[in-house]
């Protein structure tokens, strides 16, 4: 259903993130070691690649991420007086809709982090 598409395209992103963090960084980090300067100024050269990866990472996948979100909150009126989601017709647009009370329980704090 759309609530996992919208999971799933919101929640990659951030694991792709931790994996750069902890390859970008964390290893280099620990294998850099602490103590000398020379060390110091490498650890920094390595957060400074981490942090432009994730920034570049960033500006790749907002567009997709963000259109999948609003999607989940585009609803289309039918003239029998129902609303279904434009996406996943299966998906009634009401506050009695389970699947979509959930959809909008998940969709909006995304929205809001990202």
């Amino acid at each position: 259903v759309y609530s996992t598409i919208v999971l799933t395209t919101s929640l990659i992103p951030v694991g792709l993130f931790v994996l750069i963090r902890v390859v970008l960084y964390d290893i280099r980090a620990f294998r850099i070691g602490r103590g000398t300067p020379e060390q110091e100024d490498a650890r920094v050269e390595a957060s400074e690649q981490a942090m432009w990866a994730c920034l570049l990472l960033s500006y790749l996948v907002l567009p997709t991420v963000s259109m999948t979100q609003f999607r989940g909150l585009n609803c289309v009126d039918f003239e029998s007086g129902h609303a279904y989601l434009r996406v996943d017709t299966s998906v009634w647009c009401d506050g009695e809709s389970d699947e979509y009370s959930r959809l909008l329980a998940l969709d909006v704090p995304l929205i809001a982090i990202y």
